[in-house]
């Protein structure tokens, strides 16, 4: 099991605002480099309309933390729109061109085609799955896993089943990917 503290997290800027890596792998991989099979980050968009990266090979799913976001999708054969609230999420191929409409905190999960990953709101105990990789993003309050305490902006990231107790006010996004 791995723990990061809020503290560790490497922030940096893009067009639309700032974004914080809060996972990637395989270890020592790079977004910039495109040679990650996933990516977990999260991003504050300060303008109004925003591109989103293209990612060609990379699947995607966005949450929206804070804030509404239109995503305007265009495959290639046709465009999608999808209105997003806070804690709702949508999927999509990052190969398409998607443009984003409103200022937002977003949570993104970015994988590698082929790879499946699915992303939870928890709030109540409950265990992490032994198979695959889950990570857990702290939100709100606190929760321990084992003895290790998670704190808001904590990232674990784990293969091995353990029992995630909540404390006070616990709000994790947990993300597992197989």
């Amino acid at each position: 099991m791995i723990l990061q503290q809020a503290s560790t997290l490497t922030t940096s800027q893009w067009s639309g605002g700032t974004t914080t890596e809060l996972a990637i792998s395989p270890a020592g991989a790079s977004y910039a480099a495109r040679d990650f099979d996933w990516r977990i980050s999260t991003a504050t968009v300060e303008t109004e309309q925003s591109d989103f990266t293209h990612l060609p090979g990379y699947d995607r799913i966005l949450m929206v933390l804070e804030g509404e976001l239109k995503m305007v999708h265009d495959t290639g054969t046709e465009q999608r729109s999808v209105q997003l609230q806070s804690f709702e999420q949508s999927s999509f191929d990052g190969d398409w061109k998607t443009t984003g409409y409103g200022k937002v905190r977003d949570f993104n999960v970015m994988f590698r085609y082929g790879k499946t990953a699915v992303v939870e709101l928890k709030t109540a105990e409950f265990m992490l799955p032994a198979a695959g990789t889950t990570i857990l993003y702290c939100l709100e309050g606190t929760a321990r896993i084992n003895e290790q305490l998670l704190r808001a902006g904590d990232v674990c990231q784990s293969n091995e089943a353990h029992d995630v107790t909540p404390g006070d006010k616990m709000k994790l996004l947990l993300v597992h990917i197989a």
